[in-house]
């Protein structure tokens, strides 16, 4: 009996290992989770936030392996889950006492004595439970095709080993042997055409390629039988190294099997040490090309659909332009390219079947899906649609009307034909949206009316809103409206008449004429397209930018889209960002953004060494910096910029959870992808998780990191005349006519920052060097000058070189904008200064002109409506939508320059504590009076985000000062020192103050909420405090 028994067993554990299923994913047991829930941590936020999004499941390597390995694979289990651990008494209970029960042959050894506290041990559990799998269902072959190929791939006997202790170069080698023949089983089964797989394992692997096909950067190497390698591939290295032939050596005589289903079924993905929680993909299909699965509630009721689920194309709804007729008059109603319109009623037999066939796409089997490469939009313009018809039907007679189409629908349909062609759309606009021109009988028709008034109207100021002049007396009159960029993004006259006279100004100054067919040729011989042109309304003028993202119909392609300019350019963009980080001294006093201005002065300030001398003040403008640099004075400097002949460039996605999950992780959460490329020296040696850990991987949190493995070369020469073209030929359209740009570098390039950065500094090293004393601090955002000098001889100097212009820079200065705070004339022109003990306006920050303190400058929005500066989403889920965008309102205003103690004093910090929380707020209130009554939050849902705000405020302060404190320590030493030392009784109390001083003046339908602030700032200003316990039970109750 008891050798039956053994067969039994003997043959279910060949069952599992035939089919792969063994215990199933499904079939983890309670004892096992008992067992693994005394040593395992808490799942990672990734596991759910994303992984689960494109995996149905998602476990540690440990639990895929135990659930891999047969039912009778008792010591095997046993040996698995005490890697790393010690042997508990639970263990005992899962593995049975001695290990006895009927186990296969591999697994009846005694000799299972390992020693679980050394070093090697403890790295290999953690290993197996920090590393990530994401299972898939099998798409291959059957386990049993699996295994013939394998043995015939292998040409050798089975050897299996079931300790760490056993593992010997054989093992090495089985695993070499099996990750080759899972990159071989790959392309076996694979139908592409190019011979490349997108595999993480099979990048850099060509099938059935010839030495003329390989590129000057590529080795052709065959170590698979019929696959060569072209580039090396660092995930196949890592998958043949440590430690996994250990965790072969552990599976024993299943392990073959297993590796084999883990590379060819599943996704790997290692954990990144120090950082927040990220991780990377080792193995499997990239994540950036798996689509998120969705999965059907079995027996759910159908979901209630709300008018705020339809989605609609903003661009095509901002962006849109009229259809004129052949007079170039405004055409009213349906364009003439519409269904309605090229199929009336008298056009055949039977139009409604036409019309009807561009209706339910699904119906006729057509397609309605988007492909990404015809379309940058959401949603495919379907509105002619014949040549996808016409491949699908040639001959009109073969079509047939679909059921779910015929009677109803099909009258339906003719009902709109007839409708469309008996309803004048001109008279109907008339009658909803009357001219009140036209009722007052000034003029015949508002398309007849000449279009000098609108052009004097439209010239004006902004801020002078609508002419009193063209509204007629006895109607009421019109508030002033904010200048805005859509005060002209609507009526197509307003536009022409607003663009007309800016658009002659710049073609005389910026822009000069190419002949269509000089054009045509340019654009023809390079990969750079031309860009469009976009006016941006501002104080003085209008600003040109120029749409460089914009996607142009590829060359001999009617529909597929090929690469925007800005595109075309990033290999440029990542060697000037490679240099920048190498070489910050050749950008001078350049601040890449807002926040560098606070190490900087907190530098400058330590280096005066509490000095009582006064501090001189002086802030310059360059006027029209862009638009005036000389292009042949820039190329030539950044030819000497490279310091490598070639850069290799280098690929990756990056994948984390939306801003709403980490608020609230039961909120809906789609992954948000980014591409992103670094270029890096010929000869750069690190491999990307050392990447991830020295530079890419600082400061993100949550995210997995993808790496495309094959690298692109480009030699500096080819990147140098890519970007003289961009700077000397900058093709632009402008109607129908090309344009050249002849001064300036293009607004909306991604280059136009960083090479304005790089020109300006060369001006600061050959003009202004004399500030490189101690005693001078320059600061430049980019075309924004400031001064701070314990020396008014330099400051002097300063302004006098700048006013007087470098024509070879192209630079000039706006008088009316320099400022100072200390009386002097400059060119018989006396400079406008700040006067008394007011702080020092510069970029959006105000500095004190003794003490250096760092403050907010709300001061210039002040006569700015909030309610045109917030975005309001009409969500489904208001209310959390709401409780975030109030949460991110402070985040914005929390930079470590507002709140640093070390550098401000307390009263300063104290201040721009209650300013913030006073800004948001303003916002807060103003975003619920934009939203509908019914979506407006209940007061227990306002005081629960007032009080989440506060609490977010006070973590901001100390957990960014410690993660910056912790990044300190490396490259980045931007935050050094940094310290806020407000309690949090302190920040709770300016926050509850800010909040009551608001809602006291606008608290219609929150007097629930007013009360609650008072009763809390109360018993703080009392002294008293409150404890968790009863502030949590105030929040819920309040009203």
């Amino acid at each position: 009996m008891a050798s039956k028994k053994r067969k039994r067993n003997r043959a279910g554990a060949g069952a599992g290992a035939a089919t792969g299923t063994g215990t199933g994913l499904t079939d983890l047991n309670n004892k096992r989770q008992k067992v693994s829930g005394d040593f395992r941590n808490k799942d990672p936020p990734v596991k759910q936030a994303l992984l689960t999004k494109y995996y149905p499941d998602v476990l540690s390597l440990r639990d895929y392996l135990l659930s891999k390995l047969p039912v009778s694979s008792k010591v095997r289990k046993k040996k698995l889950l005490s890697v790393g651990r010690k042997t508990s008494a639970n263990t005992e209970d899962l593995v049975g006492r001695g290990g006895g029960g009927g186990g296969d042959d591999g697994d009846d050894d005694d000799n299972d004595d390992n020693d679980d506290g050394n070093d090697e041990d403890r790295v290999l559990g953690n290993f197996l439970d920090g590393t990530l799998i994401g299972v898939s269902s099998n798409n291959g072959l059957s386990q049993e095709d699996r295994l013939k190929e394998w043995n015939s791939f292998s040409q050798r006997g089975d050897t299996s080993v079931s300790t760490i202790a056993n593992s010997s170069s054989t093992d090495v080698y089985s695993q070499s042997e099996i990750v080759d023949f899972a990159i071989w089983l790959l392309f076996s089964k694979s139908k592409s055409s190019n011979g490349r797989l997108q595999h993480l394992l099979c990048q850099g692997y060509r099938k059935d390629i010839s030495s003329h096909s390989v590129h000057r950067d590529e080795n052709l190497r065959a170590s698979i039988p019929g696959i060569n390698s072209i580039y090396p591939n660092s995930h196949v290295t890592a998958m043949k190294a440590w430690p996994w032939p250990h965790v072969l050596a552990l599976l024993g005589k299943a392990g073959e099997r297993v590796m084999c289903d883990l590379i060819l079924d599943c996704g790997i993905f290692l954990k990144l040490e120090n950082t927040n929680g990220s991780y990377y993909q080792l193995s499997g299909q990239p994540l950036g090309e798996i689509p998120t699965i969705t999965v059907a509630k079995i027996h759910a009721k159908f979901p209630e659909t709300y008018e705020t689920e339809i989605n609609f194309v903003r661009n095509r709804m901002l962006y849109a332009k009229a259809a004129l007729n052949a007079q170039g008059e405004v055409q009213f109603g349906l364009r003439h390219i519409h269904i309605f319109n090229r199929f009336s009623c008298q056009d055949d037999d039977d139009p409604s079947i036409s019309l009807s066939r561009r209706r339910p796409q699904e119906k006729y089997h057509q397609n309605s899906n988007v492909d990404h490469r015809e379309t940058v939009q959401p949603f495919k313009d379907y509105t002619l649609r014949e040549e996808e018809i016409d491949s699908k039907y040639p001959e009109e007679k073969a079509i047939k009307i679909p059921k779910r189409l015929r009677g109803k629908a099909k009258d339906l349909v003719r009902k709109l034909q007839i409708l469309h062609s008996r309803c004048s759309y001109n008279k109907l606009l008339e009658h909803y949206c009357p001219n009140q021109k036209n009722q007052n009988g000034n003029t015949a028709a508002s398309q007849e009316e000449p279009s000098s008034n609108l052009t004097s109207f439209e010239t004006q100021s902004s801020d002078q809103g609508y002419s009193p002049t063209i509204t007629p007396s006895s109607m009421p009159s019109i508030p002033a409206r904010k200048p805005n960029l859509m005060d002209h993004a609507t009526p197509a006259a307003h536009v022409s008449a607003f663009c007309q006279p800016a658009l002659a100004s710049l073609k005389l100054k910026m822009f000069e004429e190419v002949k269509l067919e000089e054009a045509q040729q340019i654009l023809a011989s390079r990969a750079l397209g031309f860009s469009q042109l976009r006016l941006i309304p501002k104080e003085s003028g209008v600003r040109p930018i120029m749409n460089l993202r914009r996607r142009a119909v590829q060359k001999g392609s009617k529909h597929m889209l090929g690469a925007s300019i800005n595109s075309v350019l990033t290999p440029i963009h990542n060697v000037l960002t490679h240099e920048k980080k190498n070489n910050l001294t050749r950008l001078g006093s350049t601040l890449f953004s807002v926040g560098d201005l606070y190490q900087k002065v907190k530098s400058f300030k330590a280096s005066l060494n509490a000095s009582t001398r006064p501090l001189f003040f002086a802030k310059v403008d360059v006027q029209a910096a862009f638009d005036t640099i000389p292009q042949a004075a820039v190329i030539k400097l950044m030819k000497t910029i490279p310091s490598e002949s070639e850069y290799r460039f280098a690929r990756h996605v990056e994948i984390k959870p939306t801003e709403a999950y980490a608020t609230d992780p039961n909120a809906p959460n789609k992954p948000i992808r980014r591409w992103k490329s670094n270029a890096k020296p010929l000869h750069h040696l690190d491999n990307f998780d050392e990447d991830l850990e020295n530079d890419i991987a600082i400061g993100k949190k949550n995210t997995i990191f993808v790496e495309n493995i094959v690298n692109q070369i480009r030699d500096t020469n080819s990147l140098l005349q890519l970007l003289a073209q961009h700077i000397s030929l900058n093709m632009v359209k402008i109607g129908k006519k090309f344009y050249r740009q002849k001064e300036g570098i293009p607004q909306g390039s991604v280059l136009s920052s960083l090479l304005c950065n790089y020109f300006y500094a060369d001006l600061e090293a050959k003009h202004l060097s004399f500030l490189q004393s101690g005693e001078s601090l320059l600061l430049r955002l980019i075309d924004d000058f400031l001064l701070i000098t314990l020396n008014p001889i330099h400051a002097k100097r300063f302004l006098q070189i700048m006013h007087d212009g470098v024509p070879e820079y192209g630079v000039g200065v706006n008088p009316d904008k320099t400022l100072t705070n200390f009386e002097v004339t400059i060119n018989g022109k006396k400079v406008k200064r700040v006067v008394g003990e007011k702080m020092f306006p510069y970029c959006g920050n105000l500095v004190d002109m003794k003490t250096l303190n760092i403050a907010r400058d709300r001061d210039r929005r002040k006569d700015f409506v909030i309610e045109d500066s917030l975005t309001v989403e009409y969500s489904r889920i208001p209310g959390k939508t709401f409780h975030r965008k109030v949460l991110n309102s402070l985040t914005l205003q929390t930079h470590p320059m507002y709140l640093d103690t070390t550098h401000n004093s307390l009263a300063t910090v104290h201040k721009n504590i209650h300013s913030s929380f006073t800004e948001s707020a303003i916002k807060m209130m103003a975003y619920i009076k934009c939203l509908p009554i019914k979506k407006k939050p209940k007061g227990g849902l306002v005081i629960k985000t007032v009080g989440d705000l506060l609490e977010l405020g006070w973590c901001l302060s100390r957990r960014r000062g410690k993660a910056r404190a912790k990044h300190a320590e490396g490259k980045d030493d931007r935050y050094a020192g940094y310290k806020c030392e407000v309690s949090k009784r302190e920040m709770r109390r300016l926050g509850l103050s800010a909040f009551l001083e608001i809602l006291r003046k606008r608290q219609s339908g929150y007097v629930g909420v007013v009360k609650w602030l008072e009763g809390e700032l109360g018993e703080y200003e009392k002294g008293k405090g409150k404890g968790k316990e009863k502030e949590k039970e105030k929040l819920s109750d309040g009203k």
